[in-house]
């Protein structure tokens, strides 16, 4: 698998955060829960991603101890590759999507900034909140 940076390939993560929007109400504040407790999203076969703690060192897809790898697979793309944020990379990432979001789903708004600060907090503390979890 390709290990690409994140600088270079924000494209590719703008891609995976734009499928957001065709989920309901529902699915994108239990996704946004899954965050705040350190577990990835699975969106298809062709691109997931994952926390540092769900992976154990030994699995193939390990990729360090912190930070969120994003994996993409062909034939969805064009190689089989992995990009990892570090926490405030996918902080950025997370709440510069979900606020887009909000414009059409008012309805969810005082959940989602609540969830967005809890992610904001436990990010800035991460193996504290990390540890608690077991693969």
């Amino acid at each position: 698998m390709n290990i690409k940076k994140y600088d270079e390939n924000k494209s590719t993560i703008d891609c995976f955060f734009a499928n957001f929007k065709f989920y309901s109400s529902d699915h994108l504040i239990e996704i946004l829960k899954k965050f705040c407790n350190f577990q990835g999203a699975y969106l298809d076969d062709y691109e997931h991603c994952s926390f540092a703690s769900e992976i154990d060192e030994y699995d193939e897809d390990y990729f360090g101890d912190t930070g969120v790898g994003f994996f993409f697979y062909t034939p969805g793309y064009e190689d089989d590759m992995l990009i990892v944020l570090n926490y405030q990379e996918f902080y950025n990432e997370v709440e510069k999507t979900y606020k887009e979001l909000l414009d059409n789903k008012p309805e969810i708004k005082g959940e989602v900034n609540e969830l967005l600060e809890s992610l904001h907090e436990k990010i800035n503390n991460p193996l504290e909140n990390e540890n608690t979890l077991t693969h």
